[in-house]
């Protein structure tokens, strides 16, 4: 068994970590929804290519918790052959492990320039809570009938 050597370990950790954090400023700078920019109810992570978590963001961690289960069934069913460069799946599907019903999460594989076979070294995910419930416009809801 090979060791790790443990300062090379942390540069890279840190650096995955890094990049759900720029992830993360960009959604924040991006949103429209107060529950995104000032409660920061959303969560960025990177998964491998056999979908494991390699890094999250430090927002909501809670949506983690669904995405471990939603995004490989999710890639699973649409394909991961599939994919080509600036493919992505949006999904608000409740039965996959949206917790809310305004969930929305986003997956996008990576691919690199360097890696002519076709894989990708990472697939970067955002989950958001999108909580702007709006009113439908028009007449009241209330009944028109007369007593």
């Amino acid at each position: 068994m090979s060791s790790i050597d443990p300062i090379k370990f942390e540069v890279i950790r840190n650096a995955f970590v890094e990049v759900t954090e720029e992830m993360s400023a960009a959604l924040r700078r991006s949103a429209y929804s107060t529950n995104i920019k000032t409660r920061c109810d959303f969560s960025c992570a990177i998964f491998d290519r056999n979908l494991n978590v390699l890094a999250q963001s430090f927002a909501q961690a809670n949506h983690l918790g669904s995405l471990v289960r939603m995004v490989p069934l999710a890639v699973e069913a649409y394909g991961a052959e599939n994919f080509n460069p600036g493919d992505g799946i949006v999904l608000n599907d409740p039965f996959l492990g949206g917790v809310h019903l305004n969930d929305i999460t986003i997956i996008s594989p990576v691919y690199s320039e360097a890696n002519s076979s076709g894989t990708w070294p990472a697939w970067p995910i955002t989950s958001t809570l999108v909580a702007e419930r709006r009113q439908a416009s028009g007449p009241s809801r209330k009944s028109t009938r007369k007593a």
